[in-house]
């Protein structure tokens, strides 16, 4: 990987943790999703196929942090504390 590639990638997730950070606590998740993802556009230097690999790292980690707590909530107290 050269450093343009390494730049870019770090570019790209500070942009999904900071969305994540935009939308953990909403309400309504999707919509705050998507007004974030309109701001990147509207920033000089965010070209599209970025936005769209923000926008799937945004929803992939959600879902993740998402079915988590699903699990988490059918556990039994004894087997969460095992």
């Amino acid at each position: 990987m050269n450093d343009t590639e390494m730049n870019d990638t770090a570019k790209i997730n500070r942009a999904i943790r900071a969305g994540i950070r935009e939308c953990f606590g909403s309400n309504a998740i999707l919509a705050q999703i998507a007004r974030y993802l309109d701001k990147l556009r509207e920033t000089e230097g965010w070209k599209e196929s970025e936005v769209r690999l923000v926008e799937s790292g945004i929803r992939q980690m959600l879902k993740g942090m998402l079915s988590g707590e699903n699990r988490s909530s059918r556990e039994t107290p004894a087997q969460k504390s095992a």
